[in-house]
């Protein structure tokens, strides 16, 4: 805040809610960083992490809380925290003309329904499609629950994976886990989390963690 002009002055991370931030660390050189360096790379991590955002009244610092999702680029392994990691490898450009034409990619993508706006596996979809999945999934959570009996064996298992790895199963993963599972129940049209859904979630994050990488299909623009 701006004393001089009884006026608060907003910053370039001061954002409006459900802004999707893309922070491009491939252009990063060597270097150290000095004192107003580290302060930004601080707020970026607070950002990114918790969602949070201090404003700098001079003689006190107000959090507050922020809906901005982060995309970070980068050559290796992001300084910034992230939950999800993909890697992106270029494929031949003959070799992505000819998965492009072959029968399976020509399928039509079938419409939305109302168990999982018609994201079958192998079918492929359109971002149009899965922006509205994220739409709805974003603005309709307010049937959702978990049963009783289901968060004790939630507790239950948080426990164990905990014993196991302290350092990896801490309260922010187990938080993950739950929003994910929140997403899943409703991919599937489910306002209630099951435990069958719950071992189909952890199923598929063993898969993601496996090594592995995310094509991409070259492109004649320039980047």
């Amino acid at each position: 805040k701006c004393y001089v002009t009884d006026a608060l002055v907003g910053g370039p991370l001061l954002l409006s809610g459900r802004t999707h931030l893309v922070l491009d660390e491939t252009q990063l050189g060597e270097g150290q960083l000095n004192a107003c360096g580290v302060h930004n790379f601080q707020c970026l991590r607070q950002l990114v992490q918790f969602q949070t955002m201090e404003i700098d009244y001079q003689y006190y610092k107000l959090p507050i809380r922020c809906d901005v999702p982060a995309l970070v680029l980068s050559h290796t392994k992001s300084i910034l925290p992230c939950d999800t990691h993909l890697r992106l490898s270029q494929v031949p450009a003959a070799m992505a003309a000819a998965a492009a034409a072959s029968p399976h990619a020509q399928q039509q993508q079938p419409p939305p329904s109302s168990t999982g706006w018609g994201l079958e596996p192998g079918l492929g979809c359109s971002l149009e499609t899965l922006r509205g999945y994220l739409s709805f999934c974003l603005n309709h959570c307010t049937d959702y629950c978990i049963p009783q009996e289901v968060g004790a064996k939630l507790q239950e298992d948080f426990v164990q994976r905990r014993q196991k790895d302290p350092t990896h199963c801490t309260a922010d993963w187990f938080h993950r886990q739950l929003t994910l599972a929140r997403l899943l129940c409703q991919s599937h049209g489910e306002k209630k989390l099951s435990l069958e859904r719950w071992h189909q979630l952890q199923h598929m994050e063993a898969l993601a963690n496996q090594p592995g990488a995310v094509t991409i299909t070259p492109t004649t623009a320039a980047a």
